[in-house]
């Protein structure tokens, strides 16, 4: 898998590899990186992408995709995705030191690279962001198919499992890339500092790898972030829920499917709380569709992608780095249509 990282993650599909790479000499103002008004370190957002080779059954013969995003030394260019438009630094060398890492879970028949503004957004401001196509990726069929959703109270540790064990061999692979000196990610991966972040049933992938599901609990996520995540499995009466780690719940007024489920998880968890709604947001607002008309950094300057994007930020930097760049997780946001939240530092 190590291998598979340094030697082609910065290949492309080959039906889109004509429209990956546009206007290749304009570039963003900053190169390798700027400072915030805050003090700290804004890079440039690199990114590679390449096949996965899990090394399991869940494979199949089709083969997966590979996204990592990551703070990069070199400059942004403007950057087609095959259809959301980025400002990356593809290819480029990772930035000095060492960074958290993140793995990403996508929603059901998604795919790794269906939240591109936020990853890209996360992976400039020092986050090293991984994630891969599940089974059920890009329309395929998924295991147990859209009619297990309708029934929760059925399902149990083997429900999904494949996306359990994706995420672990994502960790794995990402923290053997740090140990290997032919990975790009050499020396860059701080494996002491991995959180999780899951739109919809990516969200109930990572509540579980938190503890939500205890057969699920992957010891070395120190915090979760569910995007309107698919927790009505874990508030069934038989659900043995123990959440060791600081967990953030995101929704939307609009998301009738799942949000209004979101406060009776939120009063589940123990070690760190948030839960933050948008005004009129609906499930997809977490995906690429944020970023229609404009490309991934407009995305996040302004509406919902800028708070999804502020509070994910904030969140991650106060559990995994232990710092605070604001104070935005400790006070009221009259742009949110509510907020809740309880830190086991800010009581």
């Amino acid at each position: 898998m190590t291998d598979g990282l340094a030697r082609s993650a910065g290949s492309v599909d080959p039906h889109r590899r004509g429209a990956l790479l546009t206007a290749a000499g304009v570039t963003l103002g900053w190169l390798a990186s700027s400072r915030d008004a805050d003090g700290s370190t804004r890079h440039a957002a690199g990114f590679r992408r390449s096949e996965w080779h899990a090394g399991d059954a869940t494979a199949g013969a089709q083969g997966r995709r590979l996204f990592v995003w990551y703070p990069a030394v070199a400059g942004e260019k403007r950057f087609d995705y095959g259809g959301p438009i980025g400002r990356v630094a593809a290819g480029a060398p990772p930035a000095p030191g060492r960074h958290p890492l993140l793995v990403f879970s996508h929603g059901y028949l998604g795919a790794g690279d269906q939240s591109i503004f936020l990853t890209e957004h996360l992976s400039r401001m020092g986050y090293i962001v991984a994630a891969v196509d599940h089974a059920d990726a890009q329309g395929r069929a998924g295991i147990g198919g859209v009619t297990a959703f309708a029934r929760p109270q059925d399902w149990i540790a083997e429900t999904y499992i494949d996306r359990r064990q994706d995420m672990t061999a994502l960790i794995d692979l990402l923290v053997a890339a740090d140990a290997d000196r032919s990975a790009f990610l050499h020396r860059h991966v701080d494996d002491g500092r991995i959180g999780a972040i899951g739109h919809s049933l990516g969200g109930y992938t990572v509540l579980g790898l938190a503890g939500a599901r205890t057969a699920w609990r992957e010891p070395r996520v120190r915090a979760a972030l569910g995007l309107s995540p698919y927790v009505a499995p874990y508030l069934q009466p038989h659900a043995e829920v123990s959440v060791p780690v600081p967990v953030m719940l995101q929704g939307g007024t609009l998301d009738f499917g799942i949000t209004p489920d979101l406060p009776a998880m939120f009063e589940r968890l123990h070690a760190g709380r948030y839960l933050m709604v948008l005004r009129g947001e609906n499930h997809l607002g977490w995906t690429n569709l944020a970023s229609i008309g404009r490309d991934t950094v407009a995305a996040v300057a302004q509406g919902n992608p800028r708070w999804i994007a502020d509070y994910a930020l904030a969140f991650f930097d106060r559990h995994l780095r232990e710092r605070d760049r604001t104070d935005l997780l400790d006070r009221p946001n009259a742009e949110l249509h509510s907020y809740l939240h309880e830190s086991p530092t800010r009581r």
